[in-house]
């Protein structure tokens, strides 16, 4: 009969090796998708059209730019982002999600008549939102007064992924991508103001892999933006960071607002959103 001991090394043997198999895999997995990618510093316009949801919401919030074209185009405000401002829709990737209906109705109360429009897609990056505003979400036309944006993100969970000890590459890479989606706004928009909103903090997960700091580099990312923001001199173009909102005392993020650590909801929703106006002057 096999001893106690001799049955443990063995089971405690074969994990080890189930263990190193599954980081291979891990390993391997990541090299293909760096390789597949263009460098981090790149910004290439993107749109995610292999995805059916995200292609028919593109198509809805195109035809939104167009319809307010088309009657007159005169806005007060144009929101740009992810699902962090799509959540003031109520939705996620167009879809309705019960869990947003605290934001949608803060929305309603806290816009009043404001003549707004919202177009952030969840899941978007830098990337995907250049390409949107290149291919009919553009505010070329809409003669909004107030043009903002919200961005990176995403970037920032994704490049953390794939550069985990490398946080200035990760860093770097946002602030450059951002400022490129500034410029095009400004380009587009030369009447409007420009409000380039900063990252919102970020609570790490059990489901990030490997586990991720983020907030350090969150913090880093602003400060950068708000120094290229300040750099430009101009009136027109202004930087509001409104993650302080929703940090505790200790610097974690305050789950009551932020309930998955990434995306305000609820009485969160009225806080950024109450800070986001303030920021437009209202």
């Amino acid at each position: 009969m096999e001893a106690p001991n001799t049955r443990l090394l063995a089971v405690g043997g074969l994990f080890t090796v189930l263990l190193c198999l599954v980081m291979r895999m891990y390993v391997v997995r990541k090299a293909e998708v760096l390789s597949q990618q263009p460098p981090a510093e790149v910004l290439q316009p993107t749109s995610r059209a292999a995805e059916p949801q995200w292609a028919a919401f593109h198509d809805t919030l195109a035809g939104e730019v167009s319809a307010a074209k088309a009657a007159g185009g005169v806005l007060d405000i144009v929101f740009y982002g992810d699902s962090i401002s799509e959540s003031f829709r109520g939705s996620v990737a167009g879809t309705v999600v019960e869990g947003y209906s605290g934001n949608m109705a803060a929305w309603r109360e806290m816009m009043g008549t404001r003549r707004a429009m919202v177009l952030g897609i969840a899941g978007d990056q830098t990337m995907h939102l250049l390409w949107r505003l290149r291919n009919g979400e553009g505010p070329k036309g809409l003669n909004s007064k107030i043009v903002t944006a919200m961005i990176g993100t995403n970037d920032m969970i994704y490049l953390t992924f794939l550069y985990p000890d490398d946080d200035q590459r990760v860093i770097a890479a946002i602030v450059s991508k951002v400022q490129r989606c500034v410029r095009e706004l400004q380009q587009q928009s030369p009447q409007a103001s420009i409000v380039l909103f900063g990252l919102l903090p970020l609570q790490r997960t059990r489901t990030d892999w490997p586990h991720a700091e983020y907030n350090g580099k969150v913090a880093a990312t602003n400060q950068q933006l708000q120094a290229f923001v300040q750099q430009q001199g101009s009136e027109e173009l202004k930087f509001k960071d409104c993650g302080g909102d929703f940090l505790l005392a200790n610097a974690t993020v305050d789950l009551r607002l932020m309930p998955d650590g990434i995306h305000p909801a609820g009485d969160g929703a009225r806080v950024l959103l109450s800070c986001m106006l303030q920021a437009l002057g209202d």
